[in-house]
């Protein structure tokens, strides 16, 4: 019996190891009682039963002790993360701090006449860990912003360049001239992919940059934008996960994609040199 702190604590890493496990799951009972009952449920592995809660979205677990008013008075006095935890058996708040899924418009076409920027964000493991994500991102003659196209997965680096190279291609040919940026991890390491993935992209407009600060703060003037509903993304199948990551940075497990989009944002809004 626990409360959820983190999607990496002892809850959150039993049930990666049964999602992982399909020769000797260990076939976990949960019963996960949010204090008030919500629309969507957590997505839990199959081979988990789960104790059936059959209220409906908005309902208090016990009405009695905690009626709905009341529930709403702690939430707002204990803020969203510490609600999300302690009350709602989430480890990061359904919507976080810095963004939330309804500033962003689904729209279904670019319009004429935008500047690109492809950002990668770059993981050196292959299957776990991090992710590595490419986003592509555009300004419109409006000046607002439109998350384009995200690559992304946990791949080998030999595979990562071959992706970054075939991405650039289709990039170039959809949408004709695209600047792309990649974060150089620190260390002898991060210099050497950096050096690897300019060569691999030789006749593109590449660039490597160290970044400097937190994930956070790198992820201000972005959130700023999207909070002022200047911010949009495009249609596609890799909507749900982005929107997913942006509401729950910066408690979630991943944020790549933020990073990504941070980075491709910074670039378009604050004077990249290659738009100079």
């Amino acid at each position: 019996i626990m409360a959820r702190w983190n999607e990496k604590d002892l809850a959150g890493w039993l049930l990666a190891q049964e999602a992982g496990n399909d020769d000797e799951p260990e076939r976990w009972h949960i019963i996960n009682m949010p204090a008030i009952a919500e629309i969507d449920s957590i997505p839990f592995p199959a081979t988990c039963t789960i104790e059936h809660d059959d209220r409906l979205p908005g309902e208090p677990l016990c009405a009695e002790r905690y009626p709905l008013p009341k529930l709403k008075a702690i939430e707002r006095r204990i803020g969203p993360y510490f609600w999300a935890s302690l009350f709602q058996q989430r480890p990061a708040p359904r919507e976080g701090g810095m963004f939330k899924r309804a500033w962003f418009s689904i729209v279904h076409a670019l319009p004429v006449g935008c500047q690109f920027v492809r950002y990668w964000d770059k993981a050196g493991s292959q299957g776990k860990g991090a992710f590595s994500a490419g986003v592509l991102m555009a300004r419109t003659p409006a000046n607002r912003y439109i998350t384009v196209d995200i690559k992304r997965g946990q791949w080998s680096a030999t595979e990562r360049e071959a992706i970054v190279f075939q991405t650039a291609q289709m990039d170039a040919q959809r949408n004709g001239d695209v600047s792309i940026w990649a974060e150089q991890e620190p260390g002898s390491g991060g210099k050497e992919s950096a050096e690897n993935t300019v060569r691999n992209l030789a006749g593109y407009s590449i660039r490597t940059e160290t970044v400097t600060g937190d994930k956070v703060t790198r992820a201000d003037p972005f959130s700023a934008q999207a909070g002022a509903g200047n911010v949009d993304i495009l249609l596609g199948d890799w909507n749900e996960p982005y929107l997913d990551e942006l509401a729950s940075f910066p408690n979630g497990t991943f944020k790549d994609q933020v990073d990504g989009s941070s980075g491709a944002f910074n670039k378009l809004a604050l004077g990249s040199p290659l738009f100079l």
